[in-house]
């Protein structure tokens, strides 16, 4: 996800991340990606 992410590819990087959320083990893990996600929106 990161890597698609830092090659400008939004919408595949938050795929990544939604798909890597629904398969996070723990919560601090979870939160991490989540953040992650996050980013991907702001402006």
């Amino acid at each position: 996800a990161d890597l698609l992410r830092r090659q400008g590819e939004a919408d595949a990087a938050a795929s990544r991340y939604r798909d890597a959320i629904a398969l996070a083990r723990t919560a601090p893990e979870r939160r991490f990606l989540e953040r992650r996600l996050a980013e991907l929106r702001e402006p």
